[in-house]
């Protein structure tokens, strides 16, 4: 791990840069969380503002209603020194907020027999098959 440190602190350059920024970025995140004991994720920082991703929608309001007090104590500490304003955005967690597969919808008798009608009149046994299948849902 000291190997990558030593490579991450000799870069130079945009690369640089960017990882500078995204270890900023990172530090700034762990303050807010230990701060308002939620998580967060820091988008950007742009102009006077800065963006913040929160998992929940209850959590952004919240954060939004709690701006003024939680920017100065953040002035305070030094960790963002320009911000004026703050943006809340809401990104659920996608590997907790799963998906439920949906059940296919029940077919009604009429669809049902005009299936079947259609399986019979046919010559292609691949279709046939399909039909048949798709009416006993």
């Amino acid at each position: 791990m000291k190997l990558l440190e030593d490579i991450l602190d000799n870069m130079a350059g945009a690369t640089a840069a960017i990882v500078r920024q995204a270890q900023e970025f990172k530090r700034l995140e762990t303050a807010i969380e230990q701060v308002l004991d939620i998580r967060v994720k820091v988008s950007s920082i742009r102009n006077d503002t800065l963006y913040l991703q929160v998992p929940s929608a209850a959590q952004a309001t919240q954060l939004q209603y709690r701006q003024y007090p939680f920017l100065s104590k953040l002035q305070h500490e030094g960790l963002v020194p320009n911000v004026r304003a703050l943006k809340v955005q809401v990104r659920p967690d996608t590997a907790v907020a799963s998906r439920v597969a949906r059940q296919p919808a029940k077919i009604s008798s009429d669809n049902q027999s005009l299936l079947q009608a259609h399986a019979a009149t046919t010559d292609f046994p691949a279709l046939k098959s399909a039909l048949l299948k798709l009416s006993q849902r």
